[in-house]
């Protein structure tokens, strides 16, 4: 459980405690927020809260023969950033992919989105003509509120380290230096269609990425980010 949709069920929790949550798992074990309830994906239980939900959050595609509802929204968060070649963006797109991407957005009441960016992006390659609140990502609203007298809050910044676990002394900086080159491994266009290849090919660029700051002599910490490797969550 994380991205956007964990941070939207947090703020819902807090402003309506009587309303219901469910969140869809693809096993038993895994958690769910406290409170919410979870749904097994492809379970009865799961195709009803679907088909009855007023609000339906995702930030994946909902797939499945999903079909909206009269008077049923759905928020299509998205999960990542737009350094990347996205749907119909994508090169050689097939016209079978692309006639899924159309049914598929259709699907969305709204979009979110960081920035005017992000909101080109999704404009373009989903042809989406629904409305779309820019507005940033909830999942990162923590970080952004992490602040007490025009500085950064340190018991938030300690336990953001220690999470990650950035060791002491390491720098950490969420925007580039001035003139600093940014690369993201889910920038490249993929040639593997297996999803181990493309594991590999991330863990080789990071691997090259630290190597090349160790000579240069600079004390940065490259993170591997783990929802780049992990299945999106709906809820």
């Amino acid at each position: 459980m994380s991205c956007n949709p964990h941070a939207i069920d947090r703020e819902i929790a807090q402003r309506f405690p009587e309303v219901a949550r469910y969140w869809s798992v693809t096993s038993e074990t895994q958690k769910v927020p406290e409170g919410a309830v979870p749904v097994l994906v492809g379970g009865r239980e799961w195709f009803a809260a679907r088909r009855t939900a007023k609000l339906v959050v995702v930030n994946d595609w909902l797939r499945n023969s999903f079909r909206r509802k009269r008077g049923q929204t759905v928020l299509q968060t998205w999960h990542g950033t737009m350094l990347k070649h996205l749907a119909l963006g994508r090169p050689n797109v097939s016209l079978r992919t692309k006639l899924a991407i159309h049914r598929e957005s259709r699907r969305w009441s709204i979009m979110l989105s960081q920035n005017q960016h992000s909101t080109n992006i999704f404009r373009s390659s989903y042809a989406f003509r629904g409305d779309i609140l820019e507005m940033g990502y909830p999942r990162d609203d923590r970080l952004a509120h992490a602040v007490i007298g025009g500085g950064r809050n340190p018991i938030d910044v300690l336990a953001a380290r220690a999470a990650l676990g950035i060791p002491a002394g390491c720098q950490c900086s969420a925007t580039p230096r001035p003139g600093a080159t940014v690369v993201s491994p889910s920038s490249m266009t993929s040639t593997c269609s297996a999803s181990h290849k493309n594991s590999v090919k991330i863990g080789l660029w990071l691997r090259a990425v630290t190597h090349a700051l160790t000579r240069l002599g600079d004390t940065r910490e490259v993170l591997r980010v783990p929802s780049l490797m992990r299945p999106s969550t709906t809820m």
